[in-house]
């Protein structure tokens, strides 16, 4: 295979809007869909097609009340559901695929695979379900679940978990098969959800997000490429509100820009404005903070760090942040790391590369590790009385000159100023650990375990982090 593409179908691809959702309709849509793929095909790429499942589940969840209403017939639990669309959906997808790929003389076998997703037991999003499934009601029932009053005023619906994606059953054989040549289809819906216990794994009511899921099937692959078929002609910011913008291309950075700029963060530094009174100027980004050590085993996980000595900032919170790593935490003032260091009053420090060669801390390290544990964003801010006291062209300036800054020097450039760091620090002689080479479950875990224990009991502690790994996909 040339290269190998993970794409994934949006609902579009199935049921558009203004349909029935009847089998001809479905069918004629995927067959369109399964054409536009030719292209890749004639190419030689390897092909791994994943799918929505959203309205199809919804019609089996009915067709299951009214089959237990009408006939006592028993319905079954909301992944059995899954599963089901799970098979008619990739029998309409192999179908059409089939006669798309006859139609253009290409030979191609194709075949689906059932596929089981694994997420956490303890994923916060089970104790906040947000996503709607199933039929409206006109008062809330009583049956333990969850439900939220629509909006629109259509009744009550019933809400359920979209926990985050952690693995992918038979994914080595999705690989495999799609490398030799097979069109595979899996992943459908984003995959049925389990959890794993003593006895193995079990379903469980959620639904996972299809674009979650097929990203990380892509991800787990070494795909070359992973696309979104939707009907929705550009990805926008502000979708369909004020200052929408359709994007032609996105690195990685301005995607972390936008992100910064998003809907959450600005909940939180407007709250922030309204009480304390200062005016948000803009925000620098100073990169990853890691691990670097001097004198020190290297580490792999939170266990090989146990009595190391790492320096803190002189905070709780980060006192919390070093301890969940592992290590003792010893605060210890910026102006004094380096001779900390250098004495052995400390074996070790976190700081993005940046702040470790600007310090020239690497002079007195060995070994610096890419286990990431943080992303440090700070916040430029004004006293209010101040601000409103300059002149307007003043502000203008200042506001346009902080949006460059954010752009070209932390936003696009902070890559590369990273790369130029490990540059410096390597001619010092000082050893780099990828994360590949660190046990980041273990590190995650760990971390997970300390904000669960000192910050999740307090409720205005635990929407913002919600809210943080909602934004960005912890």
């Amino acid at each position: 295979m040339n290269k190998l593409v993970m794409v994934a179908f949006g609902g579009n691809a199935l049921l558009r809007a203004g349909q029935k959702g009847t089998f001809a309709e479905q069918m004629a849509n995927v067959e369109e869909a399964c054409r536009g793929l030719l292209p890749l095909l004639e190419q030689g790429c390897g092909l791994v097609i994943g799918h929505g499942n959203g309205p199809q589940v919804g019609n089996a969840l009915l067709r299951h009340e009214a089959g237990a209403a009408q006939f006592g017939l028993q319905a079954m639990p909301m992944d059995f559901c899954g599963a089901e669309t799970q098979g008619s959906i990739a029998y309409m997808i192999e179908t059409a695929m089939e006669r798309v790929l006859k139609q253009a003389r290409v030979s191609r076998p194709v075949v689906s695979l059932v596929t089981r997703v694994e997420v956490a037991a303890d994923d916060p999003a089970f104790e906040n379900p947000t996503k709607p499934v199933g039929p409206y009601y006109k008062e809330c029932p009583s049956d333990g679940a969850t439900y939220r009053a629509d909006p629109a005023g259509r009744g009550w619906r019933k809400v359920v978990a979209s926990p985050k994606p952690l693995a992918i059953s038979n994914i080595e054989l999705v690989e495999r098969l799609a490398r030799q040549g097979y069109i595979v289809i899996c992943t459908g819906g984003g995959g049925i959800p389990v959890v794993r216990d003593e006895n193995g794994r079990h379903g469980v009511e959620a639904v996972i997000d299809k674009d979650l899921a097929c990203s990380l099937a892509a991800a787990k692959m070494h795909a070359d490429e992973f696309r979104i078929m939707t009907d929705v002609p550009k990805v926008c910011i502000n979708f369909h509100k004020p200052g929408e913008k359709a994007l032609d291309r996105l690195t990685l950075a301005e995607a972390r820009k936008y992100l910064a700029d998003g809907e959450k963060a600005h909940e939180i530094w407007t709250q922030l404005e309204e009480e304390t009174g200062l005016v948000t100027i803009g925000f620098q980004c100073s990169g990853k903070r890691t691990l670097s050590t001097k004198g020190v085993k290297q580490i792999k996980s939170p266990a090989d760090l146990s009595g190391i000595k790492i320096r803190s900032m002189e905070s709780a919170v980060w006192i919390d942040v070093i301890s969940s790593l592992g290590a003792t935490a010893v605060p210890v003032a910026w102006t004094e790391l380096y001779t900390a260091l250098q004495t052995g009053v400390v074996q070790g420090q976190e700081n993005p590369a940046g702040h470790t060669v600007s310090g020239r801390f690497y002079e007195v390290l060995d070994t610096f590790y890419e286990n990431e544990h943080s992303y440090l964003i700070s916040g430029i801010y004004s006293n209010k009385t101040a601000w409103d006291e300059l002149p307007d062209d003043y502000k203008s300036l200042l506001m346009g000159l902080m949006v460059k800054y954010e752009a070209d020097a932390y936003k696009v450039g902070i890559d590369q100023y990273t790369q130029d760091c490990y540059k410096v620090m390597e001619d010092a002689g000082v050893k780099i650990v990828p994360k590949e080479e660190l046990d980041m479950d273990a590190f995650y875990a760990s971390a997970n375990a300390m904000i669960d224990e000192k910050y999740m009991s307090n409720e205005a502690f635990a929407a913002i982090i919600n809210d943080v790994k909602e934004t960005f996909g912890y």
